[in-house]
């Protein structure tokens, strides 16, 4: 018994180790068949599909959780309506309440998915469209005033599953 403790032990301390350590913002879980908010962020796509999402063609809507240093994908045109308290139906990018929302961007060539602050891409803010008291619909304003739907997608492979991740600084160009 005491070897095989000894044995049982070490393991499950090295797997404790290792889940602790690893950063949650580098691996944000199994994310299979997950549904996530995105848009097309240059306008060459009438819609974003999971393969748009995949070839990097499409913008995906996180959140930040600042105190614990993870990741969340928004999913829901439902959580964005908190924010616009008033139900105007407008939020702009510049409000406190959005300084912990990304827009990430998959790069497939590097397994990589890239995020940076709103206010890095261009956005002036989002267009919510009411029905009674629960948003429809969602836009993205960007800065030259175009709009880009926000759009549910379904993430049906598992390609991001195991997805590094990056924050991106200024240095880093959307193309």
């Amino acid at each position: 018994m005491g070897l095989k403790g000894l044995v049982l032990f070490f393991i499950l301390g090295i797997g404790f180790y290792l889940f602790f350590q690893q950063s949650p913002a580098h691996r944000i879980g199994p994310i299979l068949n997950s549904t996530v908010l995105a848009f097309d962020y240059d306008g060459r796509h009438r819609s974003v599909t999971s393969q748009s999402l995949l070839n990097g063609d499409a913008l995906i809507f996180l959140k930040a959780v600042p105190k614990s240093n993870k990741l969340y994908f928004i999913s829901s045109l439902q959580q964005l309506q908190s924010y616009d308290a008033k139900k105007k139906g407008y939020i702009a990018m510049d409000s406190p309440d959005f300084k912990d929302y990304y827009f990430g961007r998959y790069l497939k060539h590097k397994d990589i998915l890239e995020y940076r602050p709103l206010h890095q891409l261009g956005i002036a803010g989002i267009a919510l469209k009411y029905s009674g008291k629960h948003v429809t619909a969602a836009h993205v304003i960007l800065l030259d005033n175009s709009h880009r739907n926000l759009t549910k997608v379904r993430i049906t492979s598992n390609a991001l599953e195991q997805v590094n991740w990056k924050a991106c600084a200024d240095d880093c160009v959307l193309q």
